[in-house]
């Protein structure tokens, strides 16, 4: 790792960990509620007093499921020859790319989010390339 050292690295695992385990909890504590209170007579923290009235508010909601649909590919890598064959597509005038991806256009548009990770750092005039 350049630029980072090993304890800055363990310092962000550990800080993704925790993130990741009070996120989970949050979830969990709020999954469990059905919207009572737990301090209704003879609820936890009360005496068995006589209440003079309750109310009840509580509503039924339905619930209806939602879908989100991510689609995620592995690393796109721009070797020497697909670099020929995008400029080829684009009849030498830029890169077009489009073709190379038609088999797979209809699953990538079907996503609700499309992730594609480029593995090379890309420049218009090739400097600033780090």
């Amino acid at each position: 790792m350049t630029g980072v050292t090993r304890s800055t690295a363990i310092a962000r695992r550990r800080n993704v960990l925790v993130s990741g385990v009070f996120a989970l909890t949050l979830l969990l504590a709020t999954c469990g509620t059905d919207g009572r209170s737990s301090l209704t007579a003879g609820g936890p923290g009360r005496n068995d007093e006589p209440v003079a009235a309750v109310v009840d508010t509580t509503t039924t909601t339905v619930f209806t499921p939602r879908r989100f649909v991510v689609a995620a590919s592995g690393d796109l890598l721009l070797h020497t020859r697909v670099l020929q064959f995008a400029q080829a597509n684009a009849g030498g005038d830029g890169y077009d790319f489009d073709p190379m991806f038609a088999e797979i256009a209809p699953l990538i548009s079907a996503a609700d989010l499309a992730l594609c990770h480029l593995e090379v750092p890309l420049s218009a005039d090739n400097s600033v390339i780090s």
